[in-house]
């Protein structure tokens, strides 16, 4: 039987967070992370079903499966909080995470992602 995204996202998140943390230890890690992640961009509230609130994403893999970090934004200039999520197809599980590491990358977003959401140029 298939696991469900929600049955993996705990071992998929810890395994991304011990990536992450090891490549900001690196020499250059903005560099490291421009090489590591897919794409970063703005998605729009409403965007899909039930999605009532903008967010940052950076995206990591694309595809069946695919995970991305997300920033949620109020109103573009106060993040509310940061999620892990992990998808495949016509399945997918979400959940909320707090640590260093993406305290961190947040710290270096492009400044205009803090305060200009209708600026929706990916990165």
């Amino acid at each position: 039987m298939t696991k469900k995204c929600a049955d993996l996202i705990a071992r998929k998140y810890k395994d991304r967070l011990n990536q992450f943390k090891k490549g900001l230890k690196t020499k250059d890690p903005m560099n490291w992370i421009v090489e590591s992640v897919l794409g970063f961009d703005y998605v729009a509230p409403e965007t899909f079903k039930d999605q009532n609130q903008g967010y940052w994403r950076m995206q990591i893999s694309w595809g069946g499966p695919s995970d991305e970090v997300r920033w949620y934004t109020n109103d573009g200039i106060d993040f509310s909080k940061t999620t892990y999520a992990y998808l495949d197809w016509f399945d997918g599980d979400e959940i909320e995470i707090n640590n260093y590491v993406w305290d961190e990358i947040q710290g270096t977003l492009p400044p205009h992602c803090q305060s200009l959401p209708d600026q929706k140029e990916s990165y």
